[in-house]
């Protein structure tokens, strides 16, 4: 409200909530004279988004905690001889299963894959992404794109990111 509405209706009222003891997945909002139906039935639709994005981040911030960053893995990381590689990988592992176990559709757990593919990728480990390309439909991952975006690092050059193009004059 502006400066010419009545002080009472600048004020904040108090608002009530109330449950349906028939239906519990019913919840209504009282707030003077208005009355709200909140529906919770679809409440976690997007959280595999939410954990997705959460995932990306802990990855992001696992990598740069244990200075994989963009380099190909050392011999001794593909030996196993890495325990905090290693427990690092697997923890990324568990949080993206995790996201793909509260997806609704095929399509969400595909695009959880094509995030999946491009984290492990940025690590350098390009079999491990080729795996999660692999799952992919088409249309999410086109073999063009997937294929120059395996290469390129074996080429020295950055590639293309997850639906884009790469840029430059290279």
């Amino acid at each position: 409200g502006g400066p010419d509405e009545p002080e009472d209706r600048r004020r904040p009222r108090a608002a009530e909530l109330i449950s349906d003891a028939r239906r519990p997945d019913q919840v209504w909002l009282r707030s003077g004279r208005c009355l709200v139906h909140i529906s919770s039935g679809h409440e976690d639709r997007d959280v595999w988004r939410y954990t997705l994005a959460r995932c990306v981040e802990r990855s992001d911030a696992d990598a740069a905690a244990g200075g994989a960053n963009n380099r190909p893995p050392s011999r001794r990381d593909r030996d196993g001889d890495d325990g905090g590689e290693e427990a690092r990988l697997r923890a990324d592992e568990a949080r993206f299963d995790h996201a793909r176990s509260l997806c609704p559709t095929t399509t969400g757990a595909a695009v959880v894959d094509a995030v999946r593919a491009g984290c492990q990728l940025d690590r350098g480990r390009a079999r491990l992404a080729a795996s999660y390309m692999a799952r992919c439909p088409p249309a999410l991952m086109p073999f063009d794109g997937t294929a120059l975006r395996l290469a390129a690092p074996m080429l020295g050059r950055d590639g293309p990111r997850a639906g884009g193009v790469e840029r430059g004059g290279r």
